[in-house]
């Protein structure tokens, strides 16, 4: 399957909105796009921490869009997994007090954590669209949740984030 140029076109100025509109916060470090060779997802990822990145992805023959926080630094990952498990608490109940924070009421939001060629790890909310029409015709709604998934997942994940040894 491949993408139009009108649907590539669509995703790509989602992304580029979503960048824009942190581009002014210091808090979301510089934006990289990434495109799997498929072209079944288009990413934006913001580095939080050395090898830590808040994610906006759009996978879209599925369609849908994933938000989220990635690792590709397995100690990390291990001390984020024990953090959650230490906690007793389910990560969707720690994304929901997030989420409030960011202005969001949503009762126990999915969270989906993948563990990708046993380096990446993922802890991501998808948002379901009925087509890539739903970026442009809904676009106002799903921009608005994907920042402030974004949010979240910063607030979330920023503060279970190891410092980096200074050595």
């Amino acid at each position: 399957m491949t993408l139009s140029a009108e649907d590539r076109t669509t995703v790509e100025a989602f992304l580029q909105y979503v960048e824009d509109a942190s581009a002014g916060d210091d808090r979301y470090g510089m934006a990289a796009r990434f495109e799997r060779s498929d072209g079944s997802e288009f990413s934006t990822r913001f580095e939080v921490e050395p090898r830590c990145w808040l994610e906006a992805a759009v996978e879209p023959f599925v369609p849908r869009i994933r938000v989220g926080f990635v690792t590709d630094d397995p100690a990390i990952g291990e001390a984020l997994l024990q953090a959650i498990k230490d906690s007793n608490e389910p990560v969707s109940k720690v994304l929901e007090g997030a989420l409030a924070e960011a202005g969001v009421d949503w009762p126990d939001p999915p969270v989906e954590q993948v563990i990708e060629d046993e380096q990446h790890i993922y802890f991501v909310t998808p948002l379901k669209m009925e087509s890539l029409d739903d970026l442009d015709l809904d676009f106002l709604k799903m921009r608005d949740k994907t920042l402030r998934l974004l949010e979240a997942y910063l607030i979330a994940f920023g503060s279970a984030i190891p410092p980096e040894d200074d050595e």
